[in-house]
C-alpha cells in the first residue's frame, strides 16, 4: 500500500483501501513519518475509544518511542494543545475557554456577518468567475481568527502554507512551521511590549507573568492555524458538495434549523481533518485484537470512521434528514476541537449568505476538473472556479 495512504482520498470519498481496511483490519500495523511502527485506526467504535482514553493513550511526545530527541525535548510544541496531556493540556485549555463559550460565540455572529457581506460585496463587485478558496474561504476564514486572537488577517495567512503537506520530505512542513513560529514570536513580542488586541492581548494582560512566550506563541499558532486551515477547507469544499445538490443548496439557503442540518452532515461526510493528533500508548494494549506496546504511535483515519455503516444506513450520502450522528470531524474526548463552535458559526453564516446573494452561483468548470489537495493532512478543492 502506498505509504501515505492514511491522507489519500478519492476525491471526497475515502480511499478505497481505507475502506477495505475499516472492514478487514480496522487496526492495522502501518508505519508512518519515519516511524517504524505505528498503527492506523480506521473504524468508528476503535477511533472513538483511542481518542477518549486519555489514560491509555497519550498526546505527550516525550511517550513516543522512535521518536528523535530534537522533538520530544522540544519546549515548545506544534498545534497549540494537541501535543499536551494533563495537567499542561488542562491549564493551557482552560486559558482559552472563556473565548469559545457559547455566549462568546454567539456574541461574534454580527462582526462575522460583516465580514461575509464585505467579502460578497468584493465578488459582486469583480463578477465572475472568480476563485472562491481565495476570494471568499480564506479571507473569512483568516479575518475572523484574526480578530478573535488580536492579529491581522495577513499575520494570519503567513502562518499557513506548506505546513499539512506532507507530499515530500518531512522537513517541508517542519520548514513551514519554523517560519510560522517566527512570525508568530514577533507578533507576541510586538503585543507585550506595545497596543494588546483580542485573546491574545487578553492572555498577556491577565496571565502574561506566568505564560512564558514560547507558550504564548504555541497557544497562538493553534489557534490561527486551526482556524484558517480546517475552515478555509470545510467551507469551499461544503460549497462544492451544496453545488451538487439542488435540494441541499435550497436547505441551507432557507437558514433555521435546516441549515443546522445541512451543517453537520457536510462536517461528518467532508471531514477535512484527516487524521486526529498522533496518540501514543502509555503501556501495552490490545486493540481489536491487536496488541499495541508502550511508547508505539496510534493514528485514526477520521474520514474512515465518519463513514462507517456502523452508524447508520447511506453514510456514503449527505442526508440532512438523518439526525445528528457521533461523528468525529472535531475529534473526540479532552482534545475535542474547542473552535468547533465557532466554526460551525463560520458554515452556517457563509452558506446561506452565499447562495442567497447569488442564487445562480455554479461551477465554471466540469466538476471532473475540480482539483483536490494529494497529501495533505487537511483536506480540500486546491482551487474552486465558480461564476453566476
Amino acid at each position: 500500500m502506498h505509504p501515505l495512504l492514511p491522507v489519500m482520498r478519492a476525491g471526497l470519498d475515502p480511499h478505497a483501501d481505507l475502506v477495505r481496511m475499516r472492514r478487514d483490519r480496522p487496526v492495522a500495523a502501518f508505519p508512518m513519518l519515519g516511524l517504524p511502527k505505528a498503527w492506523l485506526v480506521t473504524r468508528h467504535e476503535h477511533v472513538r475509544r483511542v481518542l477518549g482514553d486519555p489514560r491509555t493513550f497519550g498526546n505527550d511526545l516525550a511517550l513516543a518511542r522512535d521518536l528523535p530527541a530534537t522533538i520530544t525535548a522540544g519546549r515548545w510544541r506544534p498545534g497549540g494543545l494537541g501535543f499536551y496531556d494533563p495537567p499542561g493540556h488542562t491549564r493551557r485549555r482552560r486559558l482559552l475557554a472563556p473565548a469559545f463559550r457559547p455566549r462568546a460565540i454567539r456574541g461574534m455572529t454580527t462582526r462575522i456577518e460583516a465580514i461575509v457581506d464585505e467579502q460578497l460585496d468584493r465578488l459582486a463587485h469583480a463578477g465572475g468567475p472568480v476563485e472562491l478558496v481565495r476570494a471568499l474561504a480564506e479571507p473569512v476564514a483568516a479575518r475572523v481568527v484574526g480578530e478573535l486572537v488580536g492579529v491581522a488577517d495577513a499575520d494570519v495567512l503567513a502562518t499557513g502554507g506548506g505546513r499539512f503537506d506532507i507530499s515530500g520530505e518531512l522537513g517541508m512542513p517542519l520548514a513551514a512551521i519554523v517560519r510560522s513560529v517566527s512570525h508568530l514570536a514577533e507578533l507576541v513580542r510586538r503585543q507585550r511590549e506595545g497596543r494588546r488586541a483580542g485573546l491574545l492581548g487578553r492572555l498577556i494582560d491577565e496571565h502574561g507573568d506566568h505564560l512564558a512566550d514560547h507558550e504564548l506563541v504555541g497557544l497562538a499558532d493553534g489557534l490561527l492555524t486551526g482556524g484558517l486551515d480546517t475552515t478555509a477547507s470545510m467551507i469551499a469544499t461544503g460549497v462544492l458538495v451544496l453545488l451538487g445538490d439542488d435540494d441541499l443548496a435550497a436547505a441551507a439557503r432557507a437558514g433555521g434549523g435546516p441549515l443546522d442540518g445541512v451543517v453537520d452532515e457536510l462536517l461528518r461526510y467532508v471531514c477535512v481533518a484527516q487524521l486526529a493528533f498522533p496518540r501514543f500508548a502509555r503501556t501495552g494494549v490490545v486493540l481489536a485484537g491487536r496488541r499495541i506496546e508502550a511508547g508505539e504511535a496510534v493514528f485514526c483515519s477520521l474520514p474512515t470512521a465518519n463513514r462507517d455503516p456502523a452508524l447508520g444506513a447511506g453514510m456514503d450520502a449527505v442526508d440532512p434528514h438523518r439526525g445528528p450522528t457521533p461523528h468525529l470531524a472535531f475529534g473526540f474526548g479532552t482534545h475535542r476541537c474547542l473552535g468547533a463552535p465557532l466554526a460551525r458559526l463560520e458554515m452556517r453564516i457563509v452558506f446561506s449568505a452565499l447562495l442567497r446573494r447569488f442564487p445562480g452561483l455554479r461551477l465554471a468548470v466540469p466538476v471532473e476538473r475540480v482539483g483536490f489537495r494529494r497529501f495533505s493532512i487537511i483536506h480540500g478543492v486546491e482551487s474552486l472556479p465558480v461564476t453566476w
